[in-house]
């Protein structure tokens, strides 16, 4: 998940709240796959805003026990009804230790991408038009066309099928 409100968009949008799941690479790299499962934008960063980003998860995505949500110490990540949530789904929440910004790399690095090839380049002219192109980014050329060279130089959405398909051989 992202750290809550530290980053404006140059209207006075939130980025996104997104879920992050770590999934096992396939044949037994013990590496991870972290794909966008959930996100939601508004212009606060409250407790609603990380449950409207769970709840969207939990609609668009089968999401397994065990799947590891991992924020930083902000206080909506903190609070008992986003906690209650997460453990009513058999989520295990994780968050940064106090000093140490590499607990949260991957979703730093997403913020850097989605920055350098969206938000710098352009100036929105309302919140929704923001809303809009972050979500379409997010949803057909993040996750679905942009090559990754952790990820062999596949996208979230091709390493992810092809880790499934090396799944159901095995069985």
């Amino acid at each position: 998940m992202t750290p809550g409100g530290s980053h404006r968009i140059r209207t006075d949008a939130q980025p996104p709240q997104l879920l992050r799941q770590p999934r096992r690479a396939f044949h037994g790299q013990g590496g991870f796959l972290f794909s966008d499962v959930g996100y939601a934008m508004a212009d606060h960063p409250r407790q609603s805003l990380v449950i409207q980003a769970l709840e969207q998860a939990l609609q668009t995505r089968r999401l397994p026990p065990g799947l590891i949500c991992h924020s930083d110490r902000g206080g909506q990540y903190c609070a008992w009804d986003y906690q209650q949530r997460l453990h009513q789904h058999g989520f295990q929440p994780s968050m940064s230790r106090c000093g140490n910004c590499h607990d949260n790399a991957p979703i730093e690095s997403f913020w850097g991408i989605l920055k350098t090839e969206l938000v710098h380049p352009r100036r929105f002219q309302t919140r929704q038009q923001a809303i809009d192109q972050i979500t379409e980014y997010i949803k057909l050329f993040y996750n679905r066309q942009r090559l990754q060279t952790q990820l062999g130089y596949l996208s979230p959405a091709a390493f992810e099928q092809r880790f499934y398909q090396s799944q159901l051989g095995k069985t």
